[in-house]
C-alpha cells in the first residue's frame, strides 16, 4: 500500500499542478487545520481523482498485450 501512495504522491507532485494540501486530503492525510475544510476541498480532490484515472488508463492502455488468437 505505501508504493501506492507514494506513487500517487510522487505523480501528483511532479506531473499536476494541484496544491500540496489537496494531494494530502486525497491521501487521507488531515493537514492541520483541515479538519474543517472537508466539504470545500471536495471538489479538488474530486479532479485530482479524476486526472490520476486518466493517468491511470493512459498508462494501461500503453502496458496491455492482447492475448486472443487469431483465426
Amino acid at each position: 500500500m505505501h508504493g501506492f501512495r507514494s506513487t500517487f504522491e510522487d505523480w501528483a507532485g511532479d506531473k499536476t499542478t494541484f496544491d500540496k494540501e489537496t494531494r494530502d486530503f486525497a491521501l487521507g492525510h488531515i493537514p492541520e487545520g483541515g479538519a474543517y475544510r472537508r466539504e470545500r476541498a471536495v471538489e479538488k480532490r474530486r479532479l485530482l481523482m479524476a486526472a490520476w484515472s486518466n493517468y491511470l488508463k493512459s498508462k494501461a492502455a500503453d502496458n496491455v498485450t492482447s492475448r486472443r488468437r487469431r483465426k
